[in-house]
């Protein structure tokens, strides 16, 4: 929560300050935003902005950050 609210919001289905919102984000995109500040192959970003840095140190995080934001 640390990382993620200070640009994203503390309620992952309203957009935050910076971030989009981030509820039902797939872990494909959780893990390329998250470990290399990029996106899936395909995907369209939903604000087109280059605000956000990787953050590897959260890469064991993924798992627990994708369950929490899909239900």
């Amino acid at each position: 929560m640390a990382n993620c609210t200070v640009c994203h919001n503390m309620n992952p289905k309203l957009a935050g300050s910076i971030g989009p919102e981030l509820y039902a984000s797939s872990e494909a995109l959780l893990r390329a935003r998250i470990m290399s500040a990029t996106y899936p192959a395909g995907y369209k970003p939903k604000r087109n902005t280059t605000m956000m840095v990787e953050l590897p140190e959260l890469e064991a995080d993924i798992p627990a950050l994708f369950y929490f934001l899909n239900h």
